[in-house]
């Protein structure tokens, strides 16, 4: 990753997308104006909190609505970080960054009934299917039934009772 880095001419501590190996048909050019874009888009973030904070403290008397207005932003956003701006210090620069959207908790297991009817359309797919379906579906033939479960979710079952990553495979000869 160090290459990909001296090569965008940043530096090379900088994580650019650490995922991404030397292997995979991704070019340097597109991991660069990813990344590019999305530090603009922070900075132009940061830039909106920060006047925020100084709105907050120049004109107390203005209404979300005119936050909103001037900033360009919903009046959501505007009490969501009008609350965490007078929350923190008044020189608090940690406070302007953005926090993690990523959840907090595990998500809560599939019921055994929705995993078994998960692996049940995986072995036997229902309609004279000509193929083993995969993830999208089986969430398709689940939701006709009764489970608002994600793809993410059969999947998961599927690797669970080692169903996936068997190959496609026709279940009828042509």
């Amino acid at each position: 990753m160090h290459l990909v880095a001296e090569q965008a001419g940043m530096e090379s501590n900088f994580p650019i997308l650490s995922a991404i190996s030397y292997t995979e048909a991704v070019s340097i050019d597109e991991v660069v104006s990813a990344t590019r874009r999305r530090m603009a888009m922070e900075a132009e973030w940061l830039a909106k909190r920060a006047t925020l904070r100084w709105l907050l403290q120049r004109f107390p008397h203005w209404t979300n609505q005119e936050y909103a207005d001037y900033l360009g932003t919903s009046v959501g956003w505007v009490k969501t970080w009008k609350k965490r701006l007078k929350a923190a210090d008044p020189d608090d620069l940690e406070v302007l960054h953005a926090r993690s959207t990523a959840r907090k908790t595990p998500a809560p297991p599939l019921h055994a009934l929705i995993v078994e009817r998960i692996v049940q359309i995986r072995l036997s797919p229902p309609q004279g299917m000509p193929r083993v379906p995969g993830a999208r579906t089986i969430c398709t033939f689940l939701q006709a039934d009764w489970s608002p479960a994600s793809r993410r979710d059969h999947t998961a079952a599927l690797l669970a009772h080692g169903q996936q990553g068997a190959p496609s495979r026709r279940l009828d000869s042509p």
